[in-house]
């Protein structure tokens, strides 16, 4: 059997060609689909003939797909689907059925959460996987191909007249290393340039060195993808190996870390930074991080192993809040640890939410007064949007303050989600005045204009020269 798998369109609706949108779209940037990538490899390395499309590198992708339809005639199509993209799955998935006779797959973070309401949604999903993809797909396929019943694949879910069933789940995969590394000469990987401010140099590429997530924030559905917080790593060697891989194959020396907890284990990161420095590796990487697993002496290997960005969560500016979204962190630790990645060289990005349930308009304004006040290179505020599995959005179901489930306007910004959450009005007036505060004061203008004639790096003097276009649009 053939295996198409399709990255649909970000959102349903990209026929917006004007100015603005192209340098949002700029700003968003295209990376690669991992998630399917490691699922191709994975076939291709059991022997099945397998190809990838990514949808969402074009402005009108649907001739396209018709064509590899017709001319690669799959058995089997495998779509993955965030909160962001669901709709446009499920209109993926009607034009495949329109256009061919193979059965629809569908997975990732949404799909895996609500696997019986994505079934319920869409009639032309046949199945959906639930967790790790590699397993479940190849033992669908081979019991398709032997005529075999699909209802003991595990982590599977499907329709049985009219009701859904849904098998029990498998263990998770976790010895990754067995996994073979993601599938990226399937896709044009020139054409995947990442998000503004996310890369040093291109070409860049994007890595997974880790699965799940221990902590537990409230606003996070990472924990709920049926593993329990279970973190599953990469060993040090066989990350380097796919950088390697990289450096040889696509001539990349820019990495991009998209584990949710790149710096834990303290020890494997140590390990990383040391092996990178002893193998005197000329690269360039960024990762996201948390403020209370770092300090000083860490900090100083990361950026001379080449670590120029780190990406830390604070979410919010008192600890009372921190304690109810269970970050595990204090105040006191995010204004230290973003003082000191500074103090080593290292671009800091801390991450805000606004909005949180019955959250005020005084504990917002802390949360801005923190912001400014730590001054990090780049802050990033968002109005709440409670994701599926997350505690959050669990409790708001519960409580029944979930305003709606049209996940086509979920991330829109007039959308108010949680009934006990203050109108979307204060919200965007609160947001634009954070941006403000902390992008238009004195001391951060001249702190970063120092930073960049004196560090002057093109790529990144572009990108921020764009980027303060597109706020000023946000803002004003």
């Amino acid at each position: 059997m053939k295996t198409l798998l399709i990255r649909p369109p970000i959102s349903s609706n990209r026929k917006d060609s004007s100015k603005s949108s192209i340098l949002k779209a700029y700003f968003v940037g295209h990376e690669l689909e991992l998630g399917l990538l490691y699922i191709a490899s994975y076939l291709e390395s059991k022997g099945k003939e397998v190809r990838f499309f990514d949808m969402s590198l074009y402005d009108n992708p649907y001739p396209k797909l018709e064509k590899i339809l017709k001319d690669f005639k799959p058995d089997i199509i495998g779509l993955t689907a965030y909160i962001n993209s669901v709709v446009s799955s499920q209109q993926v998935a009607k034009f495949v059925k329109d256009n061919s006779k193979a059965y629809v797959v569908i997975g990732g973070a949404h799909a895996s959460t609500l696997p019986i309401d994505t079934l319920k949604d869409c009639n032309y999903f046949d199945f959906v996987v639930v967790g790790d993809g590699e397993y479940v797909i190849l033992d669908l396929i081979e019991s398709l191909e032997r005529g075999l019943s699909f209802k003991k694949v595990k982590s599977l879910a499907y329709r049985e007249g009219s009701e859904i069933k849904v098998n029990p789940i498998r263990e998770p995969i976790k010895d990754l290393d067995k996994l073979p590394f993601p599938a990226r000469h399937l896709t044009e990987f020139e054409k995947y340039i990442p998000p503004l401010g996310n890369y040093h140099k291109l070409p860049s590429a994007a890595l997974v060195t880790a699965r799940g997530c221990p902590y537990h924030c409230t606003f996070c559905a990472r924990a709920d993808v049926k593993y329990k917080r279970m973190l599953r790593l990469r060993s040090v060697d066989n990350v380097l190996a796919e950088m390697k891989h990289c450096m040889d194959k696509y001539n990349t020396y820019d990495f991009r870390f998209y584990d949710d907890t790149f710096v834990v284990p303290k020890s494997r990161l140590i390990e990383f930074c040391e092996k990178v420095i002893e193998k005197k590796w000329k690269i360039s990487w960024n990762s996201y991080a948390r403020v209370d697993a770092v300090d000083e002496k860490l900090l100083k290997l990361m950026r001379k192993s080449g670590c120029y960005h780190l990406k830390y969560g604070i979410e919010v500016g008192s600890d009372e809040w921190l304690k109810k979204v269970k970050k595990g962190i204090t105040v006191e630790q995010a204004k230290k640890t973003i003082k000191l990645t500074k103090k080593m060289g290292i671009a800091t990005k801390a991450s805000f939410i606004i909005g949180l349930p019955d959250e005020k308009v005084e504990d917002i304004e802390r949360t801005i007064k923190l912001a400014k006040k730590m001054s990090p290179t780049y802050a990033a505020f968002t109005i709440l949007h409670p994701l599926p599995g997350s505690e959050m959005f669990n409790d708001a179901v519960n409580n029944g303050q979930l305003l709606h489930r049209r996940w086509d306007e979920y991330f829109q910004k007039s959308s108010k989600i949680l009934s006990n959450q203050l109108d979307i009005e204060t919200l965007q007036r609160l947001t634009k005045k954070a941006y403000r505060q902390v992008y238009f004061s004195p001391k951060y203008i001249l702190t970063r204009l120092n930073y960049l004639i004196r560090n002057f790096n093109y790529i990144e003097f572009k990108n921020n020269f764009i980027g303060l276009k597109i706020l000023l649009e946000g803002i004003l």
